[in-house]
């Protein structure tokens, strides 16, 4: 029921605006508060207000000539990739503001929050966390892989999709190991997506499909 309602809503949302059809979307999100989010293109992003009208804001403030990526929430801070790392807009205010702590910079690919830890992805600077929602940030070192493509977290689990493979953290992202040992023997090791269901993680690849593995 609640994923037939969740896309009755989001049908309704999408039908209510004009603009649609002539973006490129690059990532879609719901808020804490109910707010549905599309980001598309460069420096563009609807904010899609839950009241009877269902009218969509563009919101750029501070974001104007930046490429977006991806998105990820925590209670009202909606967290933003961009080609120059990442931005955060709270609920209520008129701005996006920096949140790269001075650390996260050039283009965050991924993004992933749960409660007060997010997790960004980046091209050629790996995995960074924050436990802070997003006040200080730490670069993991133990991460071989440069290039991250996706990212997810699961309490203390955190995983990490990259050219090399899926990577799995056990204990906050102070250790990493390469998972799904039937994975890691193909040519074509580019983890794009993942999703969480229960102890099974499915990774989408570049080039062999999706991979359901074991890894929790």
């Amino acid at each position: 029921m609640r994923i037939m309602l969740r896309l009755s809503f989001f049908k309704r949302a999408v039908s209510s605006a004009s603009w649609w059809t002539a973006l490129h979307v690059t990532a879609i999100s719901l808020t804490g508060t109910g707010l549905a989010v599309v980001m598309a293109g460069r420096g563009m992003l609807h904010i899609l207000k839950t009241d009877p009208s269902f009218h969509w804001e563009l919101n750029n403030t501070g974001i104007e000539n930046d490429s977006v990526f991806c998105l990820a929430t925590t209670g009202t801070s909606l967290f933003t990739g961009t080609g120059r790392g990442i931005v955060v807009h709270v609920d209520g205010e008129a701005a996006w503001t920096d949140a790269t702590g001075g650390v996260v910079t050039g283009k965050v690919n991924c993004l992933a929050a749960s409660d007060r830890r997010i997790v960004a992805g980046t091209v050629s600077r790996g995995v960074f966390l924050s436990d802070s929602r997003g006040a200080d940030w730490r670069k993991t070192t133990v991460l071989s892989a440069t290039n991250c493509f996706s990212v997810a977290i699961s309490g203390e689990y955190i995983f990490a999709g990259t050219g090399e493979g899926l990577y799995r953290s056990v204990d906050g992202g102070e250790h990493w190991d390469i998972t799904a040992y039937e994975y890691k023997q193909h040519a074509n090791n580019k983890a794009a997506s993942i999703a969480l269901a229960g102890s099974a993680v499915f990774v989408g690849t570049w080039g062999y499909g999706a991979i359901k593995c074991f890894a929790r």
